[in-house]
């Protein structure tokens, strides 16, 4: 052993470093599955979100060619009006990966300026109108905010806003009910929007801001998404130096709380 004790030495080290190398390719090997998987399923999602409007654009087009709708005013307008809200939940589905992709790159210029929260938010939500109408919504919106006008992109601000009533109604079962409140923190405006549906179990809480995560749902499967709204919400508060929490228990509802700074330049 006093002899060999190099050679031995040598060999450990050589042990070590394969074992190292074994875990590392394991390790890369289980990333790629993984980040395989959730293309695939971004891809699987992309498509049955393009494919409904598609086919609504589609029909509405087909039955607009019937001579007997044409002399229908109603029936018509009714029609374009369709293929018009189609229309735009297409380029809605487009700009959010070109957007998402975007801030990957940290490519996503903003535009600051003032902008009233309040207003957006009521923008957002006379949107959803027909949406809250269809599905029974309650929605309870508390602006409390004594100084709703902050320092900011109105565009990324009012998306920010979309996205996350959007996964509020999505992960909302019957009859949703949502709790939009605002109020005022110091030099910070604070937004939350809260809702009474599936909630969010504590080990996906940490995986919810990931792109192209999509929460489980169980045996519900009329929810529809693919994994970047979460994402992009995060890349606009990180963008005007706010913070964002969640505060979820599954079957009791979830909670988004967003802190923005007034002044754009506050936490330089």
């Amino acid at each position: 052993l006093g002899s060999m004790w190099s050679m031995l030495a040598i060999s450990v080290l050589l042990l070590a470093v394969i074992i190292g190398l074994f875990i590392f390719s394991f390790s890369t090997i289980y990333r790629q599955r993984q980040l395989s998987e959730l293309k695939s399923d971004f891809i699987n999602n992309m498509t049955h979100e393009l494919k409904t409007p598609i086919a609504t654009i589609s029909l509405a087009c087909e039955v607009l060619q019937d001579n007997e709708v044409v002399k229908s005013e109603m029936s018509r307008d009714r029609y374009i009006k369709m293929i018009k809200e189609e229309n735009t939940r297409l380029g809605m589905l487009v700009e959010n990966v070109l957007r998402t992709s975007l801030f990957e790159q940290g490519q996503m210029k903003m535009k600051v300026q003032e902008v009233n929260v309040h207003e957006v938010i009521q923008a957002v939500l006379k949107s959803f109108d027909l949406q809250f109408k269809s599905r029974r919504a309650l929605v309870d919106d508390q602006l409390d905010s004594v100084s709703p006008i902050i320092e900011g992109d109105s565009l990324h601000i009012t998306n920010m806003v979309y996205n996350l009533v959007d996964n509020a109604l999505k992960y909302s079962l019957e009859n949703p009910s949502l709790k939009i409140k605002t109020f005022d923190e110091g030099g910070f405006f604070v937004l939350e929007i809260s809702d009474k549906g599936l909630g969010i179990s504590k080990e996906n809480q940490k995986r919810i801001f990931e792109k192209l995560y999509r929460v489980p749902t169980g045996n519900v499967h009329n929810v529809k998404g693919y994994g970047l709204g979460l994402s992009y919400v995060l890349g606009v508060v990180t963008k005007h130096l706010g913070t964002i929490k969640v505060d979820s228990e599954l079957k009791r509802g979830t909670t988004f709380t967003i802190k923005l700074p007034r002044k754009h330049e506050t936490l330089h």
